[in-house]
């Protein structure tokens, strides 16, 4: 019997000038591990044996796009946000002249979306992790990547932050559900009678 596949489509931004960067993150995202036509078919008739059955196949789908400026990244932030289709995790260069560096790009990007998660890639050694740090002050929302990079560091990255990014969206959620309810209860509670509340009152 097959498992049950669980499909996560997530937006991904690249933010770089260099247009082959953009190429390379587009093998590595769009490319996932795939089975061969002998597996699927032993699948089918088998089951898959490799893992157990009662965990679903999780499949991550990354939706794409791509801005050689950080100015560029910023505005398709904004943009993602304001129609309610955020992206969830940016890979942000850190030299992208003419323009504003990676550094100011994940500062400001934090500012029009805190909830996005973030990989700094450079292939410099010119700004320490505490200069970073301290110009960023959001250190749970990023991680940084040395270039040139391995393609299974960035897509575990890029599937690590897209699953906390989901997480914390989800519990975000649930907490605005409970306020919701308990507001609910308190003006149920309001509109009783005061004969009653004092009868509730008493017990």
């Amino acid at each position: 019997m097959n498992k049950a596949s669980v499909l996560h489509r997530t937006r991904i931004l690249i933010v770089d000038d260099n247009a082959s960067i953009h190429n390379d993150f587009r093998r590595i995202l769009k490319s996932g591990p795939s089975r061969s036509s002998l597996e699927e078919h032993e699948a089918e008739l088998f089951g898959d044996l490799d893992a157990p059955p009662s965990l679903p196949v999780v499949e991550l789908d990354f939706d794409l796009t791509t801005a050689h400026q950080g100015e560029e990244g910023l505005a398709l932030v904004r943009e993602a946000r304001a129609r309610g289709e955020p992206y969830a995790v940016a890979f942000v260069d850190f030299r992208m002249p003419p323009g504003i560096d990676g550094v100011e790009t994940l500062y400001r990007m934090f500012k029009e979306d805190p909830d996005i998660q973030a990989v700094f890639c450079t292939a410099y050694t010119d700004m320490s992790w505490r200069e970073i740090a301290s110009r960023l002050s959001l250190l749970d929302r990023f991680l940084i990547l040395k270039k040139p990079f391995e393609p299974m560091e960035v897509r575990q990255m890029a599937a690590a932050l897209s699953a906390k990014w989901r997480q914390e969206r989800e519990r975000a959620k649930a907490h605005a559900a409970l306020l919701d309810r308990e507001a609910h209860l308190r003006a149920l509670v309001a509109a009783l009678p005061e004969d009653i509340l004092r009868g509730l009152q008493q017990r």
